[in-house]
């Protein structure tokens, strides 16, 4: 309610000549209603003060509890590279290895080859002698 429509409510009573004693009990009443009208709004006011407080909180420990958890997503990320390039790092060594091997594998044959081939040949050869 608007102090105009406040004050029109006052000349209507006075223009109808109502008894000040009247006059005063609805004044009375204006000023509860309006008291009560505050009182609601002041209530109001101060509860989305306190909850813009509680956000501002919330906020903060949100802002804080991303940054903690995108910290340990870059560590745990981290980690998973380094494993990930030692792996492959193992994975050279162990072809590698395997290359190697079968080269000596190969070399090993060709020698026992020559090897037998000797024998064989020094067998014929004492026979022929």
């Amino acid at each position: 309610m608007s102090a105009e429509q406040i004050e029109n409510i006052i000349k209507q009573v006075l223009e109808r000549g109502l008894t000040p004693e009247l006059w005063v009990y609805v004044l009375i009443g204006g000023v509860v209603f309006l008291s009560g009208f505050a009182g609601s709004y002041m209530g109001q006011k101060g509860k989305n003060y306190a909850t813009k407080e509680d956000f501002d909180e919330i906020l903060d420990q949100l802002k804080e509890t991303t940054k903690i958890t995108e910290e340990i997503k870059a560590q745990i990320s981290k980690e998973e590279w380094l494993e990930k390039k030692i792996w492959e790092y193992k994975q050279g060594i162990y072809a590698e290895l395997i290359s190697l091997l079968h080269s000596l594998q190969l070399e090993m044959s060709s020698l026992s080859y020559l090897i037998e081939n000797d024998q064989e040949e020094k067998t014929w050869v004492g026979t022929i002698f």
